[in-house]
């Protein structure tokens, strides 16, 4: 379980549009999980835009820093990523233009 007093968590709301712009999360202290894994430093961010003002915002860049130690072997990852083309996906019901027949039975 991860205790919720050795992290900090914000987020950043625009409150005429009601959307979430930007979230972040810090670890303010070491904790242990799982008595094997020991969480020494992180911090993690994410950006949501509105892509189409038909649905709401979706997550448009990430990044994070992380350093931990499993079974005292020290871990450390960087990630980051961003999103900068999107393309409405056709639903898979709507892909084929086959109209199915009525399902008939056998009969003996």
């Amino acid at each position: 379980m991860i205790p919720a007093g050795k992290l900090q968590i914000q987020v950043q709301v625009n409150l005429q549009a009601r959307q979430v712009e930007r979230a972040t999360l810090r670890v303010l202290d070491s904790f242990r999980l799982k008595l094997v894994a020991k969480v020494k430093r992180g911090e993690a961010s994410v950006e949501f835009s509105v892509v189409d003002p038909v649905y709401g915002p979706v997550v448009t860049a990430m990044a994070g820093d992380f350093g931990a130690s499993m079974v005292m072997i020290p871990v450390k990852a960087r990630l980051a990523g961003t999103r900068t083309e999107w393309r409405r996906v056709t639903p898979f019901d709507e892909r084929f233009s086959v109209k199915l027949a009525p399902l008939q039975v056998l009969g003996f």
